[in-house]
């Protein structure tokens, strides 16, 4: 589901079955491209240019797209003046699989909801991860 059929100043991230693929779902959610899936051709021009380096490709894709979303909440949060809302379905495949991503996501988003800048809806199926978030 695209944010757009969502509604505005919400992002929905649907955790895949196979967590590899959690990062790049994470960065569709947000029509993020990840440097090492753009052209050669844009790659090149972005060297030249002046622009990222590959060392932000070692950096795991779900954490550079978590960044990349709270520089977008904070961006909607001054032209809106309200936080937007992310939500992550189906969180019990991380409390199953990479419990250590779920603890960064859930540190995260107490973080910034105290400072107002995000709201964080977690989705679970199942009764793992209330014990985990606790």
């Amino acid at each position: 589901m695209a944010s757009k059929e969502v509604g505005h100043g919400i992002i929905y991230v649907d955790v895949p079955s196979d967590i590899k693929d959690f990062g790049t779902a994470f960065g569709e959610a947000l029509n993020f491209a990840f440097e090492e899936d753009i052209t050669l051709t844009r790659q090149l021009i972005r060297k030249i240019g002046g622009g990222t380096t590959n060392e932000e490709s070692n950096i795991p894709k779900w954490k550079r797209a978590l960044s990349a979303f709270k520089r977008i909440a904070k961006v909607y949060k001054a032209k809106h003046n309200k936080p937007p809302v992310i939500i992550y379905d189906n969180v019990n495949r991380l409390a199953r699989m990479d419990p250590d991503i779920l603890y960064v996501l859930q540190d995260d988003a107490k973080d910034n909801a105290d400072n107002r800048s995000y709201i964080a809806v977690f989705v679970s199926s199942e009764g793992v991860v209330p014990k985990i978030m606790m």
